[in-house]
């Protein structure tokens, strides 16, 4: 009997200051089990793609979502009763998904609770489940659906436009243009826009962030064809009109299955976590003074999925969610 480990790497930051600059930055992390139970009582079995953290149900604590790819997709949200995990209080969020590759927690119709958005990799849709009822019931809406969004695997979330509500970017697997998907008010509708970046290979992961502190929100890629490339994609006008790409880093394996973007050490620039196909979880962190990005391990090895930052343990710092698909 398989058996489900949801695991968290809790962050310690060392930060020294020397005239008014944050430098010599460090993080150390502490590996600890969440909550483990056998598949029957969870009502998953394998195949974890997604772990996402956040107030599902509006009670102040933060709650857990796992989306499954399969044997049969499903997004299942496991409540936080009190810190206690271990029996598996859980709500199946949708269980018509064909294959469920990435989902995002965020309020997309600024309704005040918490909503998913997921790709479905095979349906090449991509998916709205609207929260209602402190999560006890949501309606399901395709934003998207078709060739731009083919084998989609990823997406991320931001306000690309700066008009004040949240838009879409996502990574089409099979399409060498990167779209971002404008939000048109309360997720009411939906316009597709071409960021006019032909990308370097086949787009496998996506993040967005202000990676140049302009104030701008810019999209960072990974690729999984030759050597993976990842990328910034710097959104030059602040709107989304006007994008232009440049090189981060190569990887190591032959596909970069996850980038996600956070400022664990607390300088102010946020650093790229990306994790490979050869179960490393890498750390990108940029040098101003250098102009340059350096790259360190996380996790060496056994590690395969995506990965999510959440302050599980409420003591003021980030926490990293890591997982392989079979256990979390």
């Amino acid at each position: 009997m398989k058996l489900i480990n949801i695991r968290i790497l809790t962050g310690v930051t060392l930060i020294a200051v020397c005239y008014s600059t944050l430098v010599a930055k460090e993080l150390s992390f502490a590996d600890a089990v969440l909550l483990s139970n056998n598949t029957a009582a969870t009502g998953l079995t394998q195949s974890f793609s997604n772990i996402e953290a956040a107030d599902v149900d509006g009670d102040g604590d933060m709650d857990i979502v796992i989306s499954q790819a399969s044997p049969a997709s499903k997004i299942v949200w496991l409540e936080n009763d009190g810190g206690d995990f271990v029996d598996f209080p859980r709500i199946f969020i949708d269980t018509a998904i064909q294959s469920v590759k990435a989902i995002q927690l965020v309020d997309l119709d600024n309704d005040g609770d918490v909503d998913v958005v997921g790709v479905d990799k095979v349906a090449d849709q991509l998916l709205w489940l609207e929260n209602q009822n402190a999560g006890q019931t949501w309606t399901k809406y395709v934003i998207e659906t078709g060739v731009s969004v083919n084998s989609a695997s990823d997406l991320s979330i931001a306000d690309i436009d700066a008009d004040g509500d949240l838009d879409v970017v996502v990574a089409a697997n099979t399409v060498s243009t990167l779209y971002w998907y404008e939000n048109g008010g309360a997720a009411a509708s939906w316009m597709k826009q071409d960021t006019g970046i032909v990308t370097a290979g086949n787009v496998s992961a996506v993040a967005t962030g202000d990676l140049t502190l302009d104030g701008a929100i810019d999209i960072v890629y990974g690729t999984e064809s030759g050597s993976p490339y990842i990328k910034i994609v710097g959104n030059q006008n602040g709107d989304g009109s006007s994008w232009i790409s440049s090189t981060v880093a190569t990887g190591t394996a032959a596909s970069i299955v996850d980038i996600q973007l956070a400022d664990l050490d607390l300088d102010g620039l946020a650093e790229i976590y990306f994790h490979e196909t050869n179960f490393r979880l890498d750390q990108l962190t940029y040098s101003p003074s250098t102009f340059s990005w350096s790259s360190v391990p996380i996790i060496a090895s056994g590690v395969y999925g995506k990965t999510s930052f959440a302050d599980m343990d409420n003591d003021g710092d980030l926490d990293i969610l890591v997982g392989n698909s079979n256990n979390l």
